[in-house]
């Protein structure tokens, strides 16, 4: 099963996404947006950690086109590291060429809804890098 928006759906990891995960990594400008590490080549050793990140999370989804033929867009996830202080924190990514679609705003206003409906969270806080402007515009609208 998995969860929907008006154009996405968000659905469990899948050991055949690894090429898709490590591309969006490897893309400078994606890593740079980021900005909560270095900007170095990403192998299977990162992906290998990062998946043990996503097991880890409260809600985590790969996020793909609801067409007949889904193209991956990205990740987004909740995790929550005390569970008795209901703070959950946001993270999402998606590739370049999805940007200025309407889809990081899609995904965020699903996100923050269903963590405050669905999980009964009390706080969504995220990190974002200050060159981010789009992002931080996106968060505040959100």
């Amino acid at each position: 099963m998995a969860f929907t928006t008006d154009r996405l759906r968000l659905r469990e990891l899948r050991q055949s996404d690894k090429t898709q995960i490590l591309a969006l990594f490897n893309d400078y400008q994606v890593q740079e947006s980021g900005g909560v590490d270095y900007t170095v080549p990403r192998g299977d050793q990162f992906f290998d950690r990062w998946s043990g990140w996503a097991k880890g999370c409260t809600l985590f989804s790969i996020l793909e086109t609801k067409d007949t033929d889904p193209s991956f867009i990205g990740f987004a996830a909740l995790g929550m590291q005390y569970s008795r202080n209901r703070d959950a924190e946001f993270s999402i990514a998606i590739v370049r060429s999805e940007w200025s679609k309407g889809y990081g705003t899609e995904i965020t206003k699903w996100m923050v809804d269903y963590a405050f409906k669905g999980l009964n969270m009390h706080r969504v806080s995220l990190n974002v890098s200050s060159i981010n402007q789009k992002a931080i515009d996106l968060y505040q609208r959100s």
